[in-house]
């Protein structure tokens, strides 16, 4: 089988960099989403995944160091979720695990986002936009995750491989944070300023999850939101 020399993908403050790329390497003939600025291409975080899918179609071999080594967060407790929750959970992940779940004040929202952490087992970063949501995310997490939770904001600077930060905090360390985890969870995302949305685009992971209070939701009925904006009506005992 035919290879291309080897190419180098790094993350640096919120973009990805393929750099010392062969001379006869031509990624722009290659369709890869990076614009090539000296000797290296670039290309916001979030193009992470569609790069690697290019660069493995066309059988180009390269090396990544986008994201730094280490243990993933593999014991969890076990999380009982009603039919609706799994429900929505389980739209989410045929989604490819990027969407958003929209449900009523007091439906469980955060405790199905925990059972997305604990099925993927993944490192995640958590955002909420209060300090008062900061701290409930601690809790519900600490009930079924045994060690150390990050904390980002109300002035705690602390990483971890589950980590849970306010907005504010966030946004002023997106840039250095972005390529730490690979799933990312938003709180309450339809309040999300419009810079922030620009600073998302700093973050190389797939999979994304966001949630929000439906006002209008009727008791009994839940929605499930895909990213591309369609909602699956899930109603409350649907298997």
């Amino acid at each position: 089988m035919l290879r291309f020399p080897a190419v180098r993908l790094t993350f640096d403050r919120g973009t990805i960099v393929a750099s010392d790329p062969d001379p006869g390497l031509d990624l722009a003939a290659l369709q890869v989403p990076m614009g090539c600025a000296s000797a290296a291409y670039r290309a916001p975080a979030s193009c992470y995944a569609a790069i690697k899918t290019r660069l493995i179609r066309h059988a180009v071999s390269f090396s990544d160091t986008v994201r730094p080594p280490g243990a993933q967060p593999n014991v969890w407790s076990s999380i009982d979720l009603r039919p609706y929750q799994d429900a929505a959970l389980h739209a989410w992940e045929l989604s490819g695990r990027r969407g958003i779940v929209a449900l009523p004040t007091g439906s469980g929202k955060t405790r199905i986002a925990v059972a997305a952490m604990a099925r993927t087992r993944l490192s995640t970063l958590c955002l909420v936009p209060t300090r008062v949501l900061l701290h409930q995310w601690l809790q519900a997490i600490r009930t079924v995750y045994p060690h150390a939770i990050g904390c980002l904001g109300d002035g705690e600077r602390d990483l971890a491989q589950i980590t849970v930060a306010t907005f504010e905090a966030a946004y002023r360390n997106m840039e250095r944070l972005g390529n730490r985890f690979d799933l990312l969870i938003v709180d309450e995302c339809t309040i999300l300023a419009p810079g922030f949305v620009t600073k998302r685009s700093k973050w190389p992971s797939p999979m994304r999850a966001g949630s929000y209070r439906d006002a209008t939701a009727r008791q009994g009925s839940r929605h499930a939101t895909r990213r591309t904006g369609r909602p699956a009506r899930l109603r409350a005992g649907d298997r």
